[in-house]
């Protein structure tokens, strides 16, 4: 997210095998008493989904296959959706091995990408000096140039020099920040609750972008032709879904929803989020609820997360979230998500994978924006143009491919303990899931496709974590806070474009 927000305010997986048995995530429907249950599938909804066979409209039971547990088959009630700002999975997961899982896909010690300045070394990934920094480049062209057709090398060139825009940070010429990350020390909440329970290693946002088309995808599965920070009213979206099924919902503020950039919620819909944790204690959580952190707070103290906010601020709301469901009469039958919207101009070194075009609205390109397949960044900002026809590029535009990866954690009951998937998920399998529990129809051929994160869940067995593991505490370094009211005094965390 960036400054055209505030402005806009003010104007109103992988392939599988061709053959499987059903993993735990799947229930069973056909066994012998003697052998137990068991389910075997042939694999066609999964790969009728890899190949974007679905369509807007589509019902969950036509896209998955028949020994998936969803509807009232999946034993959650309760459904949590808390979308932090701004942060990649490396550039906070990248050093989770060796601290509490092992089983992730994180980037080499000693990857690095060029320097903004032409004659200095590489910038190497290392560890960020202070736990806030100024805000990096996340737009699409920027974030086309950092894919630069999957080698992930344009991080610190759009984050310094004449690409940074916005992002320009005087202190930071070479745009080093954009290859920072953090540790354990850094964030021990996080980093207990991805060793706890459930998270994955192929989380994708849904476009390379910045915040407002990224949140459509989970609010619309499709952000229909925005690429930037603008409001799009009057979509289709999930909460008109959900108002239509009777299912009940809340929208927990802490200062405006994000929905706001598709729909306006009525006054009983949208409760400030200190309700969260009153209506947790009180067991009366709605079917599904939406957590926002602040958008429109202090820079140096917005619990989103967003860049140049002290992250350990957001780290301790999410834990007082987190913890006010676990102890709730709700939690035996809740789940709860927590990522990020998109990677906030911070590296990482999983090349975003081809994506079901969600529609056909393309992408509202100015002239000489890249397409969405990259932009080449040894040829400059002019071969990013739809016609250049080098490198790769399509003269077509669409929406094809995901954003970077963002972290996600499953939080619930049923999660699996300690587990990490490896299968390709987005923002829009947070969006199947909420489909795939009430019977909803796909918004668009994104989410009709898309899967719903089954796999990070064991519906089969009694739920492993019905007693809640104990996770630290997130303290809040008053020194270091202190620092960054210094260094970031304004209103705001979003950057001034």
């Amino acid at each position: 997210m960036n400054g055209a927000w505030l402005s806009a305010l003010a104007r109103s997986s992988l392939l599988a095998a061709a053959t499987l048995s059903c993993s735990s995530s799947h229930p069973s429907v056909a066994a012998t008493p003697e052998a137990g249950p068991t389910c075997h599938v042939d694999g066609g909804a999964e790969a009728s989904r890899d190949a974007c066979s679905f369509h807007a409209g589509a019902l969950p039971a036509d896209t998955f296959d028949t020994c998936a547990k969803i509807g009232d088959a999946m034993p959650i009630q309760h459904i949590v959706v808390l979308m932090m700002e701004n942060r990649s999975f490396d550039h906070y997961f990248g050093h989770l091995p060796g601290n509490g899982q092992d089983d992730v896909d994180v980037a080499a010690s000693d990857v690095s990408n060029p320097s903004a300045i032409d004659s200095e070394a590489p910038i190497p990934w290392h560890h960020a000096d202070a736990l806030c920094f100024f805000d990096t480049n996340h737009e699409w062209q920027q974030s086309h140039l950092q894919y630069d057709f999957g080698k992930n090398d344009g991080f610190a060139l759009t984050n310094g020099g004449a690409l940074a825009g916005y992002a320009l940070d005087p202190t930071d010429p070479n745009g080093s920040r954009a290859m920072s990350y953090y540790t354990a020390e850094d964030l021990p909440f996080y980093y207990a609750l991805a060793t706890k329970f459930a998270i994955s290693d192929r989380y994708f946002a849904g476009l390379l972008g910045p915040t407002f088309p990224n949140r459509l995808y989970l609010y619309a599965a499709t952000s229909a032709g925005m690429i930037m920070n603008e409001l799009k009213p009057g979509l289709p979206t999930i909460f008109a879904r959900l108002s239509d099924a009777g299912v009940t919902f809340k929208l927990y503020a802490s200062d405006l929803a994000g929905a706001y950039i598709t729909y306006m919620p009525s006054p009983d819909a949208m409760v400030p989020v200190t309700q969260f944790a009153q209506d947790a204690a009180a067991g009366t959580l709605p079917q599904v609820s939406f957590v926002d952190p602040q958008f429109l707070s202090e820079a140096y103290s917005e619990t989103s997360e967003h860049p140049p906010a002290d992250i350990q601020v957001g780290q301790q709301f999410v834990h007082d979230q987190v913890v006010a469901l676990m102890k709730s009469p709700n939690w035996p039958d809740s789940a709860m998500f927590l990522t990020y919207d998109e990677h906030g101009g911070l590296f990482d070194h999983v090349p975003p994978p081809p994506a079901c075009v969600p529609d056909d609205v393309p992408p509202e390109l100015d002239a000489g924006a890249p397409v969405d397949g990259g932009a080449d960044l040894d040829a400059g900002l002019d071969a990013a143009a739809p016609d250049a026809g080098e490198g790769g590029v399509s003269p077509t535009p669409t929406f094809d491919r995901y954003g970077f990866r963002v972290p996600l954690f499953v939080i619930s009951p049923y999660a699996k303990p300690h587990f990490v998937s490896h299968q390709v998920h987005s923002h829009t399998s947070i969006t199947r899931f909420i489909e795939a529990r009430f019977g909803l129809p796909a918004l668009s051929a994104r989410d009709a496709n898309a899967d719903a994160l089954l796999d990070l869940f064991d519906f089969d067995a009694a739920p492993a974590l019905l007693t809640p593991p104990s996770l630290p505490d997130a303290p809040v370094d008053p020194s270091a806070l202190a620092a960054c009211q210094v260094k970031f005094p304004g209103k705001t965390a979003f950057g001034g474009d």
